[in-house]
């Protein structure tokens, strides 16, 4: 049976800002997390590192960061939660299209979140994925060679259960879906 995620109590300061950034409010969430790996994602200096590293790459707001594990599927997944509002910049590009590379900054942050709590307690850590929530309808996931470093984004955005998957246009994405959940997800971004 999976627990319902649930805030973490670390004893860290998960609020804050960094000089040229808004303030990022962090909470931890669980999703199928036992104690024991809970302990280790809840390592104080992991947790300062990412709420810093957050507040670099976002432009303030609410991230809600749930360490998640699937037994049916045997697969981790990191995942930010955030509004598209969060993020530096926006999603609209000139020429049209969606600027997911802007997300970044994320899932980096998550990447070394997470190579960090592997590489201090437990390097099987490794193999969970990275996601980026947005407006809690849509989710983005970091690609490439496993473990992912986050530098690379699919240019598919799962809703619900169904995949969208755009076309690389300069600086983003162009989806070619009339699709209003798309448009919310992105703050209205032209598809």
């Amino acid at each position: 049976m999976q627990a319902e995620p649930q805030p973490a109590t670390a004893e860290v300061d998960l609020s804050g800002s960094v000089e040229g950034s808004g303030p990022v409010e962090m909470e931890l969430a669980w999703s199928g997390v036992g104690g024991l790996h809970q302990s280790y994602f809840s390592d104080a200096q992991a947790l300062s590192g990412l709420r810093k590293a957050l507040s670099e790459g976002l432009g303030g707001g609410a991230v809600v960061v749930e360490v998640a594990w699937d037994n049916e599927k045997h697969r981790g997944t990191i995942r930010a939660q955030l509004e598209h509002t969060s993020v530096k910049g926006g999603f609209r590009l000139e020429a049209g299209g969606v600027a997911l590379g802007r997300l970044v900054p994320v899932t980096q942050a998550l990447a070394r979140y997470r190579d960090e709590v592997a590489g201090r307690y437990d390097i099987r850590v490794l193999s969970f994925h990275l996601e980026v929530s947005l407006s809690g309808q849509c989710q983005v996931r970091a690609v490439g060679e496993h473990p992912p470093d986050g530098n690379d984004l699919s240019p598919c955005v799962l809703v619900g259960t169904q995949e969208h998957c755009g076309s690389p246009v300069e600086g983003g994405v162009r989806f070619e879906a009339d699709d209003a959940v798309l448009l919310r997800c992105f703050g209205g971004a032209p598809q």
